[in-house]
């Protein structure tokens, strides 16, 4: 189906053009009725659809030529206007045989779908057709002419709005023909050169500019199409002043240029006040550019920059061309909008203010403490505030470093107090137990009782040397040690603690970093900072323990508040994690202080670790934002004597089995027959299981034999405790250790968590494990 598309707007004729052939119509185009008719003469179309309001022959009288010649008359032609679009005008379209009349705009789907109608009703023979206009020429005659006045009525009402604008813009306006003469100004536009309508006509801007600045201006309308920029405008009376000149052309459908606009806009009073400021600042421009304070000119009303220092600058990271002229609202400078409007309102009542502190934001986002002083002053008729601000950001971090830091000590000196006494009853309580345990004989079950007073002893004492590590005043055993070494002798275990969703990597030192050290706490150290790094990534995530050498100097402790200059061993421990907002960061190292829930931790953990570091002269500190993860920083000082690595050393107690019995119960093949073969070696007879199920079977076969159970917390079938509990259940009395490479905090969440018995974590050293079963059988 052929389409004859008329419509004198360019824009609108291509813009439906191009609809039409992406749905895959032929078409065709003409500009009036005129060029229509010529176009449907030579080939007729299927379809018309055609704009009203056109030059040389309108839509109406091309729609009743087209009805009116009997070869035409049956083409479906359909009105799509944004001009006549009253009640009347659809009535005379409709009369004059229109298929259906549409306003612009509409969505073009909607159009199509309105243009699928009329070619469906038109193949299906539904259109009427009429064999003649349906009214009289003299009556669509008159029809016509009331559509054309109502159309020119409607162009007058708004002509008149834009004269109205045009007369009474405050900024001056020209329009110039495209000779560059004047052709209308507004009263702004008279008010400012002082030349009436008649004294204008025939004459061009050089009059107001000069002849090279207008040639200037014109030239690069004619390359730019814009132009915009500052001038001196001389008016009729001789007077110069400073304009702002914004210019465009207006042109034809052709792109023919048929006028010029320009819209001028009286800068002189604020050039003044530039000059004047300019002027000004000659007086105290050396101090105010050398001061070391930050020193800032604004005005009052909206806090604008009118100048600023260097030391003002320097320290928030802005060049002078962003601020000068910018509010301070933009730039987002007051951390507090509040806090601006409350100091302003106290300039405004009193005229002056004091070492008001308050923070101010950088350009990269930082956050400064200031002591701010300002004063009103006028410059030019207008309030402008002159302010002064001392930066007092190091003072402040100093302070807050002394607080803490006293704050620390007040707790570590409360906490290594609460630990003495509480060490003094935990001695009573042991030294009677082991009294007891003397004499009570052979009545193993009261002697069972005692051994969980031990075991509750020993837990309390946990708590204790929590304590005092915090407080700094437990006496520790140091000796040169390779941190890379220890890291190593730790990572598998870590491996198994922390859980198969989280990934650990370490990345060590390419040289042995030696430090003077404890290795069973630098060891729980790392096992603390693991266990917090853990629980912060419940759904997995990314642990990494890096090693380093550095060396710290003034300038380190300068910028950290910390540290004795010299070389450090340096342990860095991050994760992925939730990490931490600022106010739980200043608390992080406060005894008994957690964010877990209630049962989930006991808050010594990191004071504990705060404690070992600082026992051993060294320095921790904590890097974290909230869902942004979190790095701990460990500076231990680095050994720089002679080293040679560490042996195990030998235990020399006897700690043989005289033929007692032991189940073994291990589902690791390996480790089931490591262990075997040292209770056999040691005097102890043992009979092996594999699994849960195996050891339960293998118990009620031989259980007049079994002297003790060891069992793998976590084994197929049936795990450690499951066995153990269907076991006691017949034997109450039944004696048991068992073994895991899990923490109680993993096994928890398991759900198999045991208590009040005997656990031995893996790796089991020989001589705790054949201690342990001394202590447990009683031998």
């Amino acid at each position: 189906m052929k389409i004859l598309i008329v419509e004198d707007d360019s824009d609108s004729r291509v813009f439906l053009e191009r609809a039409l052939k992406g749905k895959g119509y032929p078409v065709e185009t003409a500009v009036n009725g005129i060029d229509a008719l010529d176009k449907i003469r030579q080939s007729m179309p299927d379809l018309i659809i055609s704009d009203i309001m056109m030059p040389e022959m309108d839509g109406f009288d091309l729609c009743r030529a087209i009805k009116s010649d009997k070869r035409l008359k049956n083409i479906p032609f359909i009105f799509y206007t944004a001009t006549y679009t009253d009640s009347k005008d659809e009535e005379l379209a409709m009369s004059l045989g229109a298929s259906r009349f549409i306003v612009k705009p509409l969505e073009i789907d909607m159009f199509l779908q309105a243009m699928g109608e009329v070619i469906r009703d038109h193949k299906e023979k539904k259109l009427h057709v009429p064999n003649d206009v349906k009214a009289p020429p003299r009556d669509l005659t008159r029809m016509h002419e009331e559509a054309l006045s109502r159309k020119l009525e409607k162009k007058v009402r708004e002509l008149e709005l834009y004269r109205q604008i045009f007369t009474n813009a405050h900024d001056a306006i020209a329009i110039l023909g495209p000779d560059g003469r004047y052709a209308a100004q507004n009263t702004a536009h008279r008010a400012l050169t002082g030349y009436t309508d008649e004294e204008l006509k025939g004459r061009t801007p050089a009059m107001q500019f000069g002849e090279r600045e207008f040639d200037r201006v014109l030239a690069k309308l004619i390359k730019q199409f814009v132009f915009f920029g500052e001038l001196l405008s001389r008016t009729k009376d001789g007077d110069v002043h400073n304009v702002e000149l914004s210019a465009f052309p207006i042109t034809d459908e052709k792109g023919k240029v048929i006028y010029y606009v320009g819209i001028q806009r009286d800068i002189t009073r604020r050039k003044q006040a530039e000059m004047a400021l300019r002027l000004s600042e000659e007086k105290f421009e050396k101090a105010f550019r050398s001061s070391p304070t930050l020193i800032t000119l604004c005005t009052l009303e909206d806090n604008r920059f009118i100048e600023v220092n260097d030391a003002f600058l320097e320290n928030s990271g802005y060049n002078r061309e962003e601020v000068i002229g910018r509010e301070s609202k933009e730039l987002h400078i007051w951390t507090d909008p509040a806090e601006m409007e409350r100091v302003m309102g106290l300039l405004r009542e009193d005229g002056i203010v004091s070492n008001y502190e308050l923070s101010l934001r950088t350009k990269a986002g930082d956050v400064i403490t200031v002591l701010w002083s300002a004063e009103l002053i006028d410059i030019q008729g207008s309030p402008c505030v002159l302010a002064v601000a001392l930066d007092i950001t190091d003072r402040k971090k100093l302070e807050e470093q002394l607080l803490q830091s006293q704050k620390m000590e007040a707790i570590g000196q409360l906490a290594g107090g609460v630990a003495h006494d509480f060490n003094n009853i935990l001695t009573a309580i042991t030294s009677y137990a082991y009294m007891a345990e003397k004499k009570v004989g052979k009545d193993e079950a009261l002697k069972n009782n005692i051994m969980q007073i031990s075991s509750l002893v020993d837990k309390a004492a946990e708590i204790s040397r929590g304590l005092l590590a915090f407080s700094r005043k437990h006496v520790i055993s140091t000796i040169p040690i390779n941190i890379n070494s220890t890291i190593i002798s730790t990572q598998k275990m870590l491996t198994k603690f922390i859980g198969e969703d989280i990934d650990i990597t370490v990345r060590l030192a390419g040289r042995d970093l030696i430090a003077m050290a404890d290795s069973v706490q630098i060891e729980q150290v790392i096992m603390n900072l693991v266990t917090n790094a853990r629980d912060a990534m419940p759904r997995g995530g990314q642990i990494t323990i890096e090693t380093e050498c550095v060396e710290i100097d003034e300038d380190f402790v300068k910028a950290h508040g910390f540290g004795r200059p010299g070389p450090y061993v340096l342990l860095k421990f991050s994760d992925t994690g939730s990490g931490i907002d600022q106010e739980t960061k200043k608390k992080i190292f406060e005894p008994f202080f957690t964010t877990k829930e209630i049962g989930r931790g006991s808050g010594l953990g990191l004071s504990i670790i705060y404690g070992i570091i600082t026992q051993h002269n060294g320095y921790i500190n904590v890097y974290s934002e909230k869902d942004s993860g979190t790095s701990f920083n460990i500076y231990l000082p680095l050994y720089t004597g002679e080293f040679k690595d560490s042996k195990d050393m030998v235990d020399d107690q006897d700690y043989s089995g005289k033929g007692e019995t032991v189940l073994l119960a291990e589902d690791d093949d390996l480790v089931r027959r490591a262990e075997m073969s040292i209770l056999t070696d040691a005097g102890y007879k043992v009979i092996e299981a594999v699994n849960g199920n195996d050891a339960v079977e293998k118990y009620y076969a031989h259980k007049d034999r079994i002297s003790l159970l060891i069992l793998d917390v976590i084994m197929p079938k049936k795990n450690g405790r499951e066995a153990y509990e269907e076991i006691k259940r017949h034997d109450p009395s039944v004696r048991a250790i068992f073994t895991s490479g899990y923490t109680s905090e993993i096994m928890d969440r398991k759900g198999i968590l045991i208590h009040d018995v005997d656990l031995l974590m893996k790796p089991v050293v020989p001589t705790v494990l054949l201690k342990k079963i001394k202590e447990v059988i009683g031998g």
